[in-house]
């Protein structure tokens, strides 16, 4: 804390707060209520991102696992991957209005689509062999999936997790700018 105090002191408030102008703004963001609205902002985002990992798992699954389902959802999964997700803003504003169910929808939407693509794509390239195998102890479908697909996608899974949380933060920034501006 000294060594730091010091290179606040050296540096310069523009460039390194010193502690007590931390402090100071830490007490301010609580006093007006900022800390309140960013825990509001934080629980709808994972209330959103929470809904968009099971659905995302379940179609992800799904289409991994079966070829109809990846034919007649993946055109539809593919065509909202690429679209521009801040133009359905004002479509979610006219359904949902302002409340928690836009801003959870606005979350949901930026974060599910990497779910499910990259889930069904790690479902998708298991390894044969573990398929055969399963296949040869007489495994049911489900066991199959549960014991073999989903464990051997988990890398997928991790990262379609991970590039979702991202964008879900992108659509927390965005619903709360519509809020605020009053749009």
């Amino acid at each position: 804390a000294g060594i730091y105090e010091g290179l606040a002191y050296w540096a310069g408030p523009f460039y390194l707060p010193t502690l007590q102008a931390i402090v100071r703004g830490g007490y301010n963001l609580g006093a007006d209520g900022t800390l309140d609205d960013l825990w509001s902002a934080l629980g709808f985002l994972g209330i959103g991102f929470a809904l968009s990992i099971v659905v995302g798992m379940f179609f992800g699954i799904l289409m991994g696992t079966s070829k109809l389902a990846d034919y007649v959802l993946g055109p539809y999964v593919r065509a909202l991957f690429v679209t521009s997700l801040v133009a359905v803003l004002p479509v979610l504003i006219i359904i949902f209005g302002f409340e928690l169910p836009f801003r959870v929808a606005v979350v949901f939407l930026f974060s599910v689509f990497f779910i499910i693509l990259n889930t069904a794509t790690g479902v998708r390239n298991v390894d044969r062999e573990l398929q055969a195998m399963g296949r040869a102890f007489v495994a049911s479908r489900r066991k199959r999936i549960f014991a073999i697909s989903i464990p051997s996608a988990a890398p997928f899974i991790i990262s379609g997790i991970r590039l979702g949380l991202a964008n879900a933060f992108s659509g927390m920034i965005l619903a709360e700018l519509w809020i605020t501006r009053g749009l």
